[in-house]
Protein backbone atom coordinates (compact mmCIF):
# COMPACT_ATOMS: atom_id res chain seq x y z
CA UNK A 1 0.00 0.00 0.00
CA UNK A 2 1.04 3.60 -0.55
CA UNK A 3 -0.24 7.09 0.25
CA UNK A 4 -0.39 10.07 -2.07
CA UNK A 5 -2.11 13.46 -1.66
CA UNK A 6 -5.09 14.65 -3.63
CA UNK A 7 -5.78 18.38 -3.86
CA UNK A 8 -9.20 20.00 -3.51
CA UNK A 9 -10.04 23.68 -4.16
CA UNK A 10 -10.88 25.42 -0.88
CA UNK A 11 -13.19 28.40 -1.34
CA UNK A 12 -14.14 28.87 2.32
CA UNK A 13 -10.95 28.96 4.40
CA UNK A 14 -9.66 32.48 5.03
CA UNK A 15 -5.98 31.72 4.60
CA UNK A 16 -5.82 28.46 2.70
CA UNK A 17 -6.91 27.85 -0.87
CA UNK A 18 -6.21 24.13 -1.26
CA UNK A 19 -7.31 21.26 0.93
CA UNK A 20 -5.07 18.20 0.93
CA UNK A 21 -6.26 14.65 1.64
CA UNK A 22 -3.89 11.69 1.74
CA UNK A 23 -5.32 8.66 -0.03
CA UNK A 24 -4.11 5.15 0.70
CA UNK A 25 -4.17 2.84 -2.30
CA UNK A 26 -2.69 -0.34 -3.70
CA UNK A 27 0.70 0.46 -5.19
CA UNK A 28 1.88 -1.43 -8.26
CA UNK A 29 5.68 -1.23 -8.52
CA UNK A 30 7.44 -0.62 -11.81
CA UNK A 31 8.17 2.23 -14.18
CA UNK A 32 6.20 0.89 -17.14
CA UNK A 33 3.37 3.14 -18.32
CA UNK A 34 0.82 0.34 -17.74
CA UNK A 35 2.00 -0.04 -14.13
CA UNK A 36 1.66 3.68 -13.50
CA UNK A 37 -1.87 3.67 -14.89
CA UNK A 38 -2.80 0.90 -12.46
CA UNK A 39 -1.72 3.23 -9.65
CA UNK A 40 -3.72 6.08 -11.15
CA UNK A 41 -6.81 3.91 -11.35
CA UNK A 42 -6.32 2.76 -7.77
CA UNK A 43 -5.98 6.24 -6.22
CA UNK A 44 -8.90 7.65 -8.23
CA UNK A 45 -11.15 4.73 -7.29
CA UNK A 46 -10.19 4.92 -3.61
CA UNK A 47 -10.91 8.65 -3.48
CA UNK A 48 -14.35 7.92 -4.90
CA UNK A 49 -15.04 5.02 -2.56
CA UNK A 50 -13.75 6.60 0.66
CA UNK A 51 -14.69 10.26 0.17
CA UNK A 52 -17.13 10.23 -2.76
CA UNK A 53 -14.79 12.53 -4.67
CA UNK A 54 -14.50 12.72 -8.44
CA UNK A 55 -10.75 13.09 -9.04
CA UNK A 56 -8.86 13.97 -12.21
CA UNK A 57 -5.34 12.63 -12.53
CA UNK A 58 -3.21 15.49 -13.86
CA UNK A 59 -0.13 13.97 -15.46
CA UNK A 60 1.14 12.25 -18.58
CA UNK A 61 0.00 8.98 -16.92
CA UNK A 62 -3.64 10.09 -16.73
CA UNK A 63 -6.27 7.91 -18.36
CA UNK A 64 -8.26 11.05 -19.13
CA UNK A 65 -7.05 12.95 -22.25
CA UNK A 66 -7.64 16.24 -20.46
CA UNK A 67 -5.47 15.11 -17.57
CA UNK A 68 -2.67 14.38 -20.03
CA UNK A 69 -3.07 17.80 -21.65
CA UNK A 70 -2.76 19.38 -18.20
CA UNK A 71 0.63 17.83 -17.53
CA UNK A 72 3.24 20.58 -17.20
CA UNK A 73 5.18 18.63 -19.84
CA UNK A 74 2.32 19.21 -22.31
CA UNK A 75 0.58 22.39 -21.14
CA UNK A 76 1.92 25.34 -23.13
CA UNK A 77 2.16 29.06 -22.54
CA UNK A 78 1.14 31.36 -25.37
CA UNK A 79 3.90 33.95 -25.11
CA UNK A 80 2.11 36.45 -27.32
CA UNK A 81 -0.72 36.63 -24.80
CA UNK A 82 1.87 37.53 -22.17
CA UNK A 83 3.27 40.27 -24.46
CA UNK A 84 6.54 38.37 -24.82
CA UNK A 85 8.38 38.34 -28.15
CA UNK A 86 10.23 35.11 -28.87
CA UNK A 87 11.04 32.91 -31.85
CA UNK A 88 8.54 30.35 -30.59
CA UNK A 89 4.96 31.38 -29.88
CA UNK A 90 4.40 28.48 -27.48
CA UNK A 91 6.66 26.91 -24.84
CA UNK A 92 5.66 24.30 -22.28
CA UNK A 93 5.33 25.14 -18.60
CA UNK A 94 8.11 22.67 -17.81
CA UNK A 95 10.54 24.17 -20.31
CA UNK A 96 9.67 27.69 -19.12
CA UNK A 97 10.27 26.70 -15.50
CA UNK A 98 13.55 24.89 -16.13
CA UNK A 99 14.98 27.50 -18.52
CA UNK A 100 14.22 30.36 -16.11
CA UNK A 101 16.33 28.96 -13.29
CA UNK A 102 19.22 31.10 -12.11
CA UNK A 103 22.00 29.27 -10.30
CA UNK A 104 25.18 30.46 -8.63
CA UNK A 105 27.15 29.71 -11.78
CA UNK A 106 24.69 30.61 -14.51
CA UNK A 107 21.20 31.15 -15.87
CA UNK A 108 18.66 31.82 -17.09
CA UNK A 109 19.01 29.43 -20.02
CA UNK A 110 17.00 30.92 -22.87
CA UNK A 111 17.92 28.07 -25.23
CA UNK A 112 16.09 25.66 -22.93
CA UNK A 113 12.77 27.33 -23.80
CA UNK A 114 13.05 25.90 -27.31
CA UNK A 115 13.49 22.33 -26.12
CA UNK A 116 10.93 19.69 -25.28
CA UNK A 117 9.99 19.29 -21.63
CA UNK A 118 11.89 16.06 -20.97
CA UNK A 119 15.06 17.33 -22.60
CA UNK A 120 14.79 20.66 -20.76
CA UNK A 121 14.47 18.93 -17.39
CA UNK A 122 17.39 16.59 -18.10
CA UNK A 123 19.69 19.42 -19.17
CA UNK A 124 18.97 21.55 -16.12
CA UNK A 125 19.36 18.50 -13.86
CA UNK A 126 23.08 18.69 -14.57
CA UNK A 127 23.08 21.85 -12.43
CA UNK A 128 22.18 19.91 -9.27
CA UNK A 129 25.54 20.75 -7.68
CA UNK A 130 24.80 24.47 -7.96
CA UNK A 131 22.46 26.38 -5.64
CA UNK A 132 19.25 27.70 -7.17
CA UNK A 133 19.07 31.43 -6.42
CA UNK A 134 16.08 32.78 -8.34
CA UNK A 135 14.16 32.72 -11.63
CA UNK A 136 14.35 35.04 -14.63
CA UNK A 137 11.56 34.71 -17.19
CA UNK A 138 12.33 36.99 -20.14
CA UNK A 139 13.63 39.64 -17.75
CA UNK A 140 10.81 39.17 -15.24
CA UNK A 141 12.73 38.23 -12.10
CA UNK A 142 11.20 35.99 -9.40
CA UNK A 143 12.70 35.13 -6.01
CA UNK A 144 13.32 31.53 -4.99
CA UNK A 145 10.94 32.02 -2.04
CA UNK A 146 8.05 31.42 -1.66
CA UNK A 147 9.21 28.08 -3.00
CA UNK A 148 6.31 27.28 -5.31
CA UNK A 149 5.37 30.81 -6.40
CA UNK A 150 7.04 30.96 -9.80
CA UNK A 151 5.99 27.45 -10.83
CA UNK A 152 2.39 28.10 -9.81
CA UNK A 153 2.37 31.45 -11.61
CA UNK A 154 3.58 29.84 -14.85
CA UNK A 155 1.14 26.97 -14.61
CA UNK A 156 -1.88 29.08 -13.69
CA UNK A 157 -1.19 31.53 -16.52
CA UNK A 158 -0.90 28.69 -19.02
CA UNK A 159 -4.07 27.10 -17.70
CA UNK A 160 -5.89 30.40 -17.88
CA UNK A 161 -5.31 30.41 -21.64
CA UNK A 162 -7.10 27.07 -22.10
CA UNK A 163 -10.83 27.84 -22.07
CA UNK A 164 -12.01 24.39 -23.12
CA UNK A 165 -9.90 22.54 -20.56
CA UNK A 166 -10.92 24.96 -17.80
CA UNK A 167 -14.56 23.99 -18.25
CA UNK A 168 -13.62 20.33 -17.89
CA UNK A 169 -11.48 21.06 -14.84
CA UNK A 170 -14.46 22.54 -13.02
CA UNK A 171 -16.34 19.24 -13.32
CA UNK A 172 -14.01 17.53 -10.84
CA UNK A 173 -13.85 17.75 -7.05
CA UNK A 174 -10.09 17.55 -6.92
CA UNK A 175 -6.88 16.49 -8.62
CA UNK A 176 -4.07 13.99 -8.23
CA UNK A 177 -0.59 13.53 -9.66
CA UNK A 178 0.63 9.96 -9.26
CA UNK A 179 4.27 10.98 -9.82
CA UNK A 180 4.25 13.60 -7.07
CA UNK A 181 5.85 12.48 -3.82
CA UNK A 182 5.73 15.24 -1.17
CA UNK A 183 8.80 13.75 0.49
CA UNK A 184 10.86 14.31 -2.64
CA UNK A 185 9.30 17.25 -4.49
CA UNK A 186 7.66 20.62 -3.89
CA UNK A 187 5.98 21.69 -7.12
CA UNK A 188 2.87 19.80 -8.15
CA UNK A 189 0.67 20.36 -11.19
CA UNK A 190 -2.37 18.87 -9.42
CA UNK A 191 -1.93 21.39 -6.61
CA UNK A 192 -1.72 24.17 -9.19
CA UNK A 193 -5.03 23.03 -10.71
CA UNK A 194 -6.75 23.13 -7.32
CA UNK A 195 -5.29 26.55 -6.59
CA UNK A 196 -6.49 27.85 -9.95
CA UNK A 197 -10.05 26.66 -9.35
CA UNK A 198 -10.09 28.15 -5.84
CA UNK A 199 -8.91 31.53 -7.13
CA UNK A 200 -11.40 31.40 -10.00
CA UNK A 201 -14.36 30.54 -7.78
CA UNK A 202 -13.41 33.26 -5.29
CA UNK A 203 -13.41 35.68 -8.24
CA UNK A 204 -9.91 36.95 -7.49
CA UNK A 205 -7.96 35.06 -10.16
CA UNK A 206 -7.23 37.90 -12.59
CA UNK A 207 -6.44 40.35 -9.81
CA UNK A 208 -3.90 37.98 -8.24
CA UNK A 209 -2.09 36.68 -11.31
CA UNK A 210 -1.77 40.13 -12.88
CA UNK A 211 0.07 41.53 -9.85
CA UNK A 212 3.32 39.77 -8.96
CA UNK A 213 3.48 41.23 -5.45
CA UNK A 214 -0.05 40.09 -4.66
CA UNK A 215 0.74 36.63 -5.97
CA UNK A 216 3.93 36.38 -3.94
CA UNK A 217 2.10 37.46 -0.77
CA UNK A 218 -0.62 34.91 -1.44
CA UNK A 219 1.88 32.09 -1.93
CA UNK A 220 3.81 33.10 1.18
CA UNK A 221 0.62 32.85 3.22
CA UNK A 222 -0.36 29.53 1.66
CA UNK A 223 3.04 27.93 2.16
CA UNK A 224 2.92 28.57 5.91
CA UNK A 225 -0.02 26.18 5.94
CA UNK A 226 1.00 23.81 3.15
CA UNK A 227 4.50 23.27 4.51
CA UNK A 228 4.29 22.84 8.26
CA UNK A 229 8.03 23.03 8.72
CA UNK A 230 9.80 25.53 6.49
CA UNK A 231 13.05 24.67 8.24
CA UNK A 232 12.73 21.08 7.03
CA UNK A 233 12.33 22.28 3.46
CA UNK A 234 15.27 24.62 3.75
CA UNK A 235 17.46 21.79 4.97
CA UNK A 236 16.45 19.78 1.89
CA UNK A 237 17.01 22.83 -0.27
CA UNK A 238 20.52 23.12 1.07
CA UNK A 239 21.13 19.52 0.01
CA UNK A 240 21.64 20.87 -3.50
CA UNK A 241 18.11 21.55 -4.68
CA UNK A 242 16.75 18.01 -4.74
CA UNK A 243 13.21 19.32 -4.37
CA UNK A 244 13.34 21.47 -7.47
Amino acid sequence: MAKRPIFLPDIESENNFVKIINIEFQWTPGIAFSQQQKNVKSIVENAKREYNLNILEVSSKSMDPNGKKLSAFNLALNLEKLDIKFDHKFITVESAYQGSKVFEDGGPYIEIYEKGSSEAKKEIATQNDSVLLAFDFFGDKWPNKPYTAFYNWLYINALNQQNNIIKTLMNFDGYSDISFNPNKSINCQAYSCALYVALFKREILQDVISDKNKFLELMKKIEKIYYKSVNKIEKKENNRQGLF
